[in-house]
């Protein structure tokens, strides 16, 4: 993708930064936070995002962001498999899956609208 991987201290979790196609990563982020993070960034460098104003449409990215994340973290088989071992709970999967339970929750809500 052509992107640059940085780390910072404090602050956000992560950024992208468009002019530079760079992702800059919070230092000292647990192994769950940082691959959802890093997924997520990836998420804005793969739809070319830059940063918006109007806030409907930073909501939009950031979901696609999040749903870019979940589909590159987890698989349906994944999934399935996380969810037989350790049931639905969505702290046990996220634990399962070495993700946070908000990419679990980006995951749910694209596949629940994919098959409603």
């Amino acid at each position: 993708m052509g992107v640059e991987v940085v780390y910072h201290r404090g602050g956000v979790k992560g950024l992208w930064i468009p002019e530079t196609r760079t992702i800059t990563l919070r230092e000292g982020m647990g192994h769950r936070k940082l691959r959802s993070t890093f997924a997520h960034e990836l998420g804005h460098a793969a739809h070319d995002d830059w940063p918006m104003q109007d806030r409907r449409l930073h909501a939009r990215q950031e979901k696609a962001a999040d749903e870019f994340a979940a589909c590159v973290l987890i698989t349906p088989e994944s999934y399935e498999q996380a969810e037989r071992l350790v049931g639905c709970h969505e702290g046990s999967m996220a634990i399962e899956l070495g993700v946070t339970t908000h990419i679990i929750n980006a995951w749910r809500n694209l596949y629940a609208r994919q098959f409603a």
